[in-house]
């Protein structure tokens, strides 16, 4: 049977043969990148109403009077977006030039699933409160250059060399207008940037693009309030207070913008363009492993849910494959059978580079197998860090580097501390933050760890709480940290917070003094004085008296795993039998020896009686010898005589060959006797050990489970219980490989404070700081050992993908250890590339049905564009029809074959057992996405709120007024709203979703309006302030892929359409991912507003009418 790491070797030597596809994929992606639109809409987001100007506003006379800047008060900074226009006009350019690929387009499809509304831009430009522009954050957008590309002709030519040659150009350009800026600057005193050099600016980028849009205005001034110096004066006296030796940060109290100081003319609109070119580069000369499984996928899988494989499953489940660290969650709470896979196979199938696909529906448990394999990670750098005889022995050589304007000294690790760094990332800033944030809570222990397991936890409080001037704010009683094992790094914003409250100190207010003194809100260097914990050497002892409890335990375990092996097998028993069957066969064989020989004994005799008689008759015979003369004459008489002689003579010969054969015969019958009588002897010793092994085989084996109480053994099949809860799983081991953990945490917690103490990491801080404030080290391989400290340090930071390319861009291939990828179902597949290649091993976790990732760029472009560089298009490589799980999925050996949109899928280890929803949501996703193979383990929890109505289908027809939008069923759901506003006692706790977006657009309208509703609730219940209101209608209300991630326990699925929206119906219906996701982000209830007649005989929703009560309107205004 081939095994895993088979087929990773296998894949890995065909991955030279496999680089040009490789190359092929990514500069197919790269180009599409191009065409990728900065949204403009999102970057305006700070509340200050943005200044719009006209190209006709700005050539007037009284342009200069309309730039705030130049008649302000010095209060604002301000963004300028340069050249605005609809993104719109990119799909538009796109059909006019791809017309074949877009008539094959669901029109639906593409409105539902296409970003294209809202506005992008040319270029960002950013003026300080003196009305100075700061060129060095100056950054354009390769869209415009792309579509002027595209709409001169010259797509053949859109490339990297042709983009480098044309920034040449359009930087040449900008270095004279900057010229003419200074010169201003010197013979004006007061010199500003006015109308025209801003009208130069805008002249210079559209005869760089070759592209005019249509839009009415040439610019968005956006303004943004100037931070004051009283903001900057805590961080200073902190500073001077703290850490004397470190450079005055005046960079820190500086916009976000300010600080992140890169190369002029930045890439404003993708975030991957840059990083593919860096890992093209590299691909052109070099191998690599993990991305060419990526691409290519892996040849040989091995479905582990056929029961051909069940034995293999069953191996790779063994207590010697667990995990010994594991999150120190409830030592009840279980692992499932695949999240226990998929664990397992995360290291050991890992052997220098892999991918681990996990296709995991929601509510499968994705975050708590990601816990234990962090938990893992640290574990296993534990056992690295306990080898080592002192804390000074961790480094290999100090260095002195270059960074920003200081000159650190840093050790550097021994590389046998490397390779442990743990990156989480996903598209969805909030996911990875959500994952970073979780992880330090108490609220993610169980209650019998929450005083045991810390790690740095009073620096950990002293991020989780708010900061005020001059004291450090309460931490809220749900946000209590236990430690500071993962922080995230994706922006600048939670970067900044990081420096401010990692390194830096407010005011000493009266409150900070007190709570300094208790040691509850600290930052590093405060908890480094501090510092009372156990030494280096304390903490090593402790963790390797946890490992040896680990290790016994486990294999303890595994003798009974064993020991359960050959019982199931009945080994002995079968060694028995058969042991049996030849001493039977060797007692048969000594009986018949013993019958030959007593027929040989007895012929023996017979033989000598015969040889006896036959003597006397030979005497006798010579007695009647004839006389002298009869012989003389040789008489008749002489004749007879000597032949009956003769005859007596032969008769005697016979005879006594007969004595001597037989004589052998007994001799070989008693030498035969003698050797199998031995061979039953040994054989019978043997079959009396066979027995006395199967005696003591069972004793042992109850034993054990005496001793290893509460292990769920396998049986004969894997049952449902068998999934919820996976084999050689018990309390008390979750309670040892916690320990261990925390033990593992203690001793990484040990090492940091005796190497801050004695200085030998101090350094490394201070090169830290100066990393995450934007700089750069002079020799960028020094980037890595910066980076290496920090997850010394903090175990796991995330980002998300589009902040790798510029966080990491100094690191090069496989220079960290393992990427976590969240949500990998809803992301494009080129937005991992970077990502990838930077790191050895990947584990990723997701669920392509659902929401499939949403689409900035046209599907007939990405199309058109793929004709350019594949004679046959791979579906798995084009962005709108896959996700970087889907092509995960198809690098993992592991897996499973599932009917997915009427098609068999390849998926990654699938994660069966469902903790979220209650029936009928469970039953009818189930069903629709998953081919009922899941397993609810939820199913015998009640609902936590019995007073909630019961999940229904709504059943409101009506005429749509707005494409989709049915007023009669925003009726419907507004009388839904009321009900539960007074439930709620204030805005309800739910989720109204809804297909489509013109829909969303008219539900938030018609709620924001509170005369439709305001007269209607209880008159004690309070009335939202309209920011509440706001938050609340942008957070509850919005289309399926909004809600991606997302839970609540009632959910309102408003479906909309009429009889002339067939088109949308078939498209909404199409693939069961929609629904899927609508219904699974309700934990308790369900209610379906539509159309029964239009909808219930769809595709998917067919098993959701057929599972839920149909109600008629008369019955809900009635009820």
């Amino acid at each position: 049977m081939p095994t895993i790491q088979m087929s990773i070797v296998d894949r890995s030597d065909n991955l030279t043969t496999s680089r040009e596809t490789c190359l092929q994929v990514l500069r197919y992606w790269h180009q599409l990148e191009w065409f990728s639109p900065f949204n403009l809409d999102d970057a305006l987001s700070r509340g200050e109403q943005s200044i719009d100007i006209s190209l006709a506003t700005l050539q007037s006379d009284k342009a200069n009077h309309l730039l705030p800047w130049l008649n302000g008060t010095g209060l604002f900074h301000y963004q300028l977006y340069l050249m605005p226009f609809d993104k719109k006009e990119l799909s538009a350019l796109s059909i006019r030039h791809f017309p074949l690929e877009y008539q094959k387009q669901n029109i639906i499809e593409v409105e539902e699933n296409l970003n294209d509304e809202g506005l992008t831009c040319f270029a960002r430009l950013f003026i300080d409160k003196k009305g100075l522009p700061k060129w060095s954050g100056f950054s354009v957008s390769t869209l415009p250059w792309a579509m002027g590309m595209l709409q001169s002709g010259d797509f053949d030519q859109l490339s990297q060399s042709t983009f480098d040659q044309d920034m040449n150009l359009l930087k040449t350009a900008f270095k004279i207008l900057e010229a003419q800026f200074e010169k201003s600057q010197t013979e004006v005193s007061e010199g500003r940037f006015d109308a025209v050099m801003l009208t130069n600016l805008l002249k210079i980028l559209c005869q760089w693009a070759r592209y005019s849009p249509n839009f009415p205005f040439v610019v968005k001034i956006e303004p943004i309030p100037a931070r004051q110096d009283s903001h900057i004066k805590p961080i200073t006296k902190a500073i001077s207070a703290s850490m004397p030796s470190i450079p005055s940060p005046q960079e820190i109290a500086a916009d976000e913008i300010i600080i992140e100081k890169d190369e002029p003319l930045q890439i404003l609109n993708s975030f991957f363009i840059q990083d593919m070119e860096r890992v093209l580069n590299s691909l052109a000369n070099t191998d690599h492993q993990i991305l060419g499984l990526y691409i290519n996928g892996c040849e040989e899988k091995i479905d582990i849910q056929s029961d051909q494989h069940q034995s293999f499953l069953l191996d790779q489940l063994k207590p010697s494959q667990s995990n010994r660290g594991r999150w120190p969650a409830p030592k009840t709470n279980m692992m499932s059978i695949m999240q226990q896979l998929c664990i397992n196979q995360s290291f050991h199938a890992c052997t220098t580079q892999a991918i681990v696909a996990t296709n995991g529906p929601p509510g499968t448990g994705k975050t708590t197998l990601l816990k234990d394999i962090i938990a893992e990670n640290i574990v296993q750098r534990a056992s690295v860090l306990a080898d080592f005889p002192s804390v000074k022995a961790c480094f290999s050589d100090r260095k002195g580097i270059v960074i920003g304007d200081d000159d650190i000294v840093i050790n550097i690790l021994k590389p046998e501390l490397t390779g442990f760094e743990m990156l989480v990332v996903s598209s969805n800033n909030t996911a990875v933050e959500n994952i970073t944030r979780e992880l330090p809570l108490k609220s993610s222990l169980g209650e019998e760890f929450t005083e045991s397991c810390y790690y740095l936890r009073q620096v950990a409080a002293k991020l989780s709480a708010n900061h005020y001037k001059q004291k450090v704010g309460h931490v809220q009683p749900s946000l209590q940290p236990w430690g500071l094992i993962a922080v995230a790094l994706g922006n600048s914003a939670n970067r900044e917070e990081f420096i401010q409250k990692f390194f830096f100190s407010p005011d000493t207010g009266t409150d900070s003094a007190q709570r300094i003194q208790a040691g509850d809100y600290l930052n590093i260097w405060e908890w480094r004085t501090h510092y009372k914990g156990c030494s280096f050497v304390q903490a090593r002892t402790a963790f390797t008296h946890a490992l040896k409890s680990v290790t016994n335990y486990q294999q303890k375990l595994q003798e009974l795993a064993l020991l359960h092996e050959l019982i199931v097998n009945d080994e002995w028993g079968l060694k028995t039998t058969k042991q049996n069957e030849l001493v039977t066969d060797l007692k048969r064989e000594l009986a018949q020896l013993v019958g030959d020989k007593l027929k040989a004994e007895q012929s023996l005799e017979e033989v000598e009686h015969h040889q006896c008689s036959l003597f006397r008759e030979v005497t006798q015979q010579l007695s009647l010898k004839p006389s002298f003369w009869k012989r003389l004459l040789r008489s008749k008489e002489m004749k007879l005589f000597k032949q009956v002689l003769q005859n007596l003579q032969t008769r005697r010969l016979h005879l006594s060959e007969a004595l001597v054969q037989l004589q052998e015969q007994i001799q070989q019958i008693r030498k035969t006797q003698v050797d199998k009588q031995n061979a039953y002897n040994v054989a019978q010793e043997l079959l009396n050990h066979y027995k006395m092994q199967q005696r003591e085989t069972k004793k042992r084996y109850e034993q054990l489970k005496l001793n290893c109480p509460g292990v769920n053994i396998p049986g004969s099949s894997i049952t449902e219980n068998d999934h919820i809860i996976s084999y050689w799983q018990s309390s008390e081991f979750n309670e040892l490989r916690s320990i261990l953990f925390i033990q593992a945490l203690q001793l990484h917690q040990a090492w940091l404070a005796e190497a801050l103490q004695k200085k030998y990491f101090t350094g490394n801080l201070f090169a830290i700081k100066a990393l995450l404030e934007g700089k750069h080290p002079l020799i960028s391989s020094d980037e890595l050992v910066i980076w290496q400290s920090l997850f010394m340090m903090i175990p796991v930071a995330s980002s998300t993908f589009a902040s790798i390319g510029r966080q990491f861009k100094n690191l090069g291939a496989e220079s960290l250890g393992w990427l976590l990828i969240d949500e990998a179902g809803q992301a494009i597949p080129q937005a991992a590339v970077g990502a990838l290649w930077r790191c050895k091993k990947a584990v990723v976790v997701g669920d392509p049905r659902q929401i499939e990732p949403i689409m900035t760029v046209p599907p007939h472009l990405i199309e058109g564009v793929a004709k350019h560089h594949f004679p046959e298009v791979n579906p798995c490589w084009l962005p709108h029809s896959t996700s970087i799980q889907k092509l995960a999925d198809l690098a993992s050996p592991l897996g499973s074959r599932m009917q997915i949109n009427q098609q068999e899928e390849w998926i990654g280890i699938p994660l069966l057992v469902h903790r979220r929803c209650l029936d009928p949501m469970f039953s009818i996703a189930n069903q629709i996405a998953y081919e009922s193979k899941m397993i609810n383990a939820r199913k015998v929890i009640a609902s936590t709120n019995v007073q909630l109505p019961a999940s229904f289908w709504f059943d409101v027809c009506g005429i749509a007024s707005d494409k989709q939008f049915v007023p009669a069923q925003a009726e419907c759901l507004l009388h839904l709203f009321i009900w539960f506003y007074n439930h709620d006692r204030g805005l309800p706790q739910l989720f109204i979703i809804t297909p489509f977006k013109r829909i969303r657009k008219h539900l938030r309208a018609l709620i924001q309006n509170q005369d439709h509703w305001i007269d209607k609730i209880d008159r004690n219940i309070p009335i939202p302030t309209n920011s509440d209101m706001r938050r609340w209608l942008h957070r509850h209300i919005g289309t399926v892929h909004t809600f991606q991630g997302k839970e609540s326990e009632k959910v309102i699925f408003v479906l909309g359409a009429d009889k002339e929206q067939t088109g949308a119906i078939r498209w909404a219906s199409s693939k069961p991912n929609l629904l899927n996701v609508a219904l699974t982000r309700a934990t308790d209830r369900i209610y379906i507003i539509g159309d029964w007649d239009l909808w219930a005989n769809k595709p998917f929703f067919s098993q959701a009418s057929a599972m839920l009560e149909r109600k008629k309107w008369d019955q809900l205004v009635n009820s």
